[in-house]
């Protein structure tokens, strides 16, 4: 997931972040990201139909083994925020 994800437009893939991981609501986020609403809407539907396309379409996508501690929302939180550069706060 975390290796299609920079498949994506930026701008998309924030969008998924901030409302899929970080929990924020459409109206938290078009105040984060100075958008209106049905921008982030907009930007969040089409991530998330260019995220299944990609998945479907790229069988060769690295998989990594699970975390060996068997937190996988960890891995994937901490994948996510390297992603995005080190500006998604994440708490846990």
């Amino acid at each position: 997931m975390a290796c299609a994800m920079t498949e994506l437009p930026e701008a998309q893939r924030d969008a998924l972040i901030l409302i899929g991981v970080g929990g924020f609501t459409y109206d938290e986020v078009a105040v984060l990201t100075k958008t209106a609403v049905g921008t982030v809407k907009s930007r969040v539907g089409r991530g998330r139909q260019s995220l299944r396309k990609i998945l479907d379409t790229h069988k060769s996508l690295p998989v990594q083994s699970r975390p060996a501690s068997g937190n996988a929302m960890n891995e994937i939180l901490a994948q996510l925020n390297r992603l995005s550069g080190g500006n998604t706060a994440v708490a846990m």
